[in-house]
């Protein structure tokens, strides 16, 4: 577990309020593909919506309207890496880059399990749920290169596009963390690791919080090298 739920596991002892999702994380070389599906199956069984990227290796987790956020990271030397997208400003540009991305997601996307009500429940997840469904009945290295070629097309006309970084040993020296009666691994130095990414003042609630508008304050590296998708 890591960023705003940690923080709220440490800070509040419970989950921030105004945090709207959970987001936690693994190793890009200690998990396979095969094991991400098995993953998700599991979850579909237990009353969770999963949608898989194939992508990024990410796995998109709902259940009771809160989303969850499975994320891959690339060890490369003592870093650990993620792509980083993000829209900046309005106008065409942006539009045309939120459409292609868009379609890169639909492609990449994999639905495991099986289909739970709240999938289709609302205009946007049933439109999601049927676009995945359709390209689901294409070949699957075709919907790769679809996706891959969506998302280039994408960061093209995109405001921020790069990979962030974050110190490696905090994802490679972990601790035990018990949080409602639950036991998740966070990182072993884990008042220096919320320091590093939400600055000195971390015990301070920051209620609109987010690392474009506090980078100044955040450790994270952001830089604007373009993610190798393959």
């Amino acid at each position: 577990m890591n960023f705003g739920g940690l923080l709220g596991a440490v800070r509040d002892g419970k989950f921030i309020s105004y945090d709207d999702d959970v987001e936690l994380n693994a190793w890009a070389h200690k998990v396979t593909a095969q094991q991400m599906r098995d993953v998700g199956r599991e979850l579909c069984q237990r009353g969770f919506n999963v949608y898989y990227s194939s992508l990024t290796d990410y796995i998109s987790i709902r259940k009771y309207n809160v989303p969850i956020a499975f994320s891959m990271y690339t060890l490369r030397g003592d870093k650990a890496e993620r792509p980083h997208e993000n829209f900046v400003g309005a106008g065409l540009s942006t539009s045309i880059a939120k459409c292609f991305y868009c379609l890169s997601e639909v492609f990449a996307r994999n639905r495991v399990g099986k289909v739970n009500l709240e999938t289709i429940l609302g205009v946007k997840r049933l439109i999601i749920f049927l676009a995945v469904t359709v390209t689901g009945l294409l070949p699957e290295n075709l919907r790769k290169k679809l996706a891959i070629l969506f998302r280039l097309m994408s960061i093209s006309n995109m405001g921020e596009v790069g990979r962030t970084r974050i110190p490696a040993k905090f994802y490679l020296e972990l601790r035990d963390l018990k949080f409602y009666d639950m036991t998740f691994k966070v990182p072993r130095e884990t008042k220096e690791y919320l320091k590093f990414v939400y600055g000195p003042q971390w015990k301070v609630p920051i209620e609109n919080w987010n690392f474009y508008e506090h980078k100044s304050i955040t450790g994270i590296e952001i830089t604007d090298q373009v993610w190798d998708y393959k």
